[in-house]
């Protein structure tokens, strides 16, 4: 056997303040051979992008869905109406059932929380 480099694809990225402190946090879905991962970055001092949160979804196929009148596969809103933007991504499980993951900043463990994982 030989080493395989893991295979990644960025699907889409999305900037907003997830933060609810003025950063402009990037979020990017990323689809690899086994799963699809959400990757939060910050703007590094020098610079650069620093990754602060990595999530695994549960499902492992892309989905899209509609958010005010478009169709996206990856978005920041406000949802819950509390001014607080949550990261919104949708997928499909192996049944192919629908799942919109809704991921919010917990200011005390400094992670990205799931609060609900379909509507």
């Amino acid at each position: 056997d030989y080493f395989m480099p893991e295979q990644r694809v960025l699907i889409s990225t999305v900037m907003g303040d997830v933060l609810g402190d003025g950063t402009p946090v990037q979020v990017a879905k990323i689809r690899t051979r086994d799963s699809l991962i959400l990757e939060v970055y910050i703007p590094a001092k020098d610079g650069s992008r620093l990754m602060i949160d990595r999530i695994v979804l549960d499902e492992k196929r892309d989905g899209y869905f509609t958010l005010n009148g478009n169709l996206t596969n990856l978005a920041i809103d406000d949802v819950d109406g509390d001014n607080q933007l949550e990261i919104l991504a949708p997928a499909f499980d192996q049944n192919l059932t629908a799942h919109l993951n809704v991921f919010k900043f917990d200011r005390s463990s400094k992670t990205f929380l799931k609060v609900t994982q379909a509507y």
